[in-house]
């Protein structure tokens, strides 16, 4: 190998590298914002890798959406949860509290 070579090697292995640590110290901005965003929201943080998009503009479509359909989800439940049965009340022929005098 040539010195010439040699040092256009080096060169592609210095910038691969750098290339490589922008890409991490983006993704690791990346994972904080999406946090962010999540919070944001009110939705949990721990949803983060599941969303995190290619950039921002992406992470943010899927918060978005999943905001809406956890809303929905939360939503059916609660709705759910109170069709129940209604409870029973008095029908107002029993004895009263009151005390006669």
């Amino acid at each position: 190998m040539s010195a010439e070579e040699k040092a256009k090697y080096e060169t592609e292995q210095r910038e691969a590298a750098i290339a490589k640590r922008e890409k991490e110290i983006f993704q690791r901005e990346l994972k904080a914002e999406t946090k962010g965003m999540l919070s944001k929201a009110n939705l949990p943080t721990s949803f983060t890798e599941f969303i995190i998009g290619a950039d921002t503009e992406s992470t943010q479509k899927n918060v978005d959406a999943l905001k809406d359909a956890f809303d929905k989800a939360v939503q059916k439940q609660v709705e759910a949860r109170l069709k129940g049965k209604t409870p029973k009340t008095g029908s107002g022929s029993g004895s009263s509290s009151e005390s006669l005098e």
